[in-house]
């Protein structure tokens, strides 16, 4: 599902540039940060530890969590030759999506993803999120459609990184008796779009999770 997913959700629809919002002295569009013009670069995860200074975000989470190795990290980019830090990165500053962590719960369930999604500039400059979110849950809804899901529901919300609100996606459907539940957070970067992807099943714990994220400032 993560895959697929995260494969639909590309952020392309153009509209008018969004109100900006004023935050002390900086001046910030929908879903950006503070450090928003910093140079591509991939994240980085010690144990239960990820942060990216060019989205901005990071996270800590109990051992329960298993976050991917760079080798696995690798194989969900499609790359498995033996290529490592600059090199390797500079490949994936070219590639149009790049998965850049993923963690699994214990219970082999629940997960959370972050991609980088490559953008136009000037589509990134006039994206308006919401709306580009809107333009994605019909082919969401086909996607789990074709996997077999049923009772799909999806919404444009907000979500709250420490004391930062996100415009977001939140969805849920079923597989039988099983419930999922989703939340999809874009964030602009320099040149991209990092995608949070939220899923977990049967019990809705995403704001839990959001709380162990936090901005790098």
């Amino acid at each position: 599902i993560f895959m697929t997913l995260s494969l639909i959700l590309t952020l392309s629809a153009c509209s008018s540039p969004s109100k900006e919002n004023i935050r002390g002295e900086q001046t910030l569009g929908e879903n950006e940060l503070s450090n928003s013009d910093e140079e591509f670069a991939l994240g980085s995860t010690t144990n239960t530890v990820y942060e990216n200074k060019f989205i901005g975000i990071g996270c800590s989470f109990d051992n329960s969590w298993y976050f991917y190795t760079d080798e696995e990290i690798m194989q969900l980019n499609n790359y498995v030759a033996d290529v490592q830090g600059e090199e390797y990165e500079e490949m994936m500053k070219n590639a149009d999506v790049v998965y850049d962590m993923f963690a699994m719960n214990d219970n082999l369930m629940d997960n959370i993803s972050v991609n980088l999604e490559k953008t136009n500039p000037l589509s990134l400059a006039t994206m308006n999120i919401k709306e580009s979110l809107k333009a994605t849950i019909d082919p969401i809804k086909t996607s789990y459609d074709n996997m077999g899901y049923t009772d799909f529901k999806a919404e444009v919300t907000t979500a709250k990184i420490e004391d930062q609100e996100f415009t977001c996606l939140w969805i849920t459907t079923q597989m039988q008796d099983i419930t999922v539940y989703q939340k999809i957070i874009p964030i602009k970067c320099n040149g991209y779009v990092a995608n949070l992807t939220f899923t977990t099943y049967q019990e809705d714990t995403i704001d839990n999770l959001l709380s162990d994220f936090y901005i790098i400032k």
